[in-house]
């Protein structure tokens, strides 16, 4: 395992999750991830067609052939801030890193706890 998925492990198991993972909601609006933070939820929308897949601009493990497509999720959702550095010496360091990060903000990743990874996406069921 590698220190992203220790860390992602421990962040699920920390938020815990429902009786046999149940989702607790389906989020399919951005608008509706800051109140389902630390919950287990279904995700559903279109899968990203970048590096990092995602969907509602939550980062999962999606399968490239499914980018473009409706896909589903399910995980505890993680919110996580990158902030700038305040101090000089680290400001240049940062620096340097900008060009191959995304830079400062607050972002989501969907965490599957069985795995401690990023959960997998797969078709959403048509008809909704």
């Amino acid at each position: 395992m590698t220190v992203r998925q220790v860390l992602l492990a421990i962040v699920a198991v920390a938020l815990g999750c429902t009786a046999a993972g149940r989702p607790e909601a389906v989020v399919e609006r951005r608008e509706d991830l800051d109140a389902s933070v630390g919950k287990t939820i279904t995700l559903i929308g279109v899968q990203s067609r970048t590096k990092q897949p995602m969907v509602l601009g939550v980062d999962v493990d999606g399968d490239y052939k499914l980018s473009d497509r409706r896909v589903q999720a399910t995980g505890v959702l993680v919110r996580w801030t990158a902030e700038p550095p305040t101090d000089p010496d680290e400001i240049a360091k940062a620096e340097a890193r900008a060009q191959t990060s995304r830079g400062y903000g607050t972002f989501y990743r969907l965490v599957d706890p069985a795995r401690g990874d990023l959960a997998r996406t797969e078709p959403a069921p048509s008809g909704r």
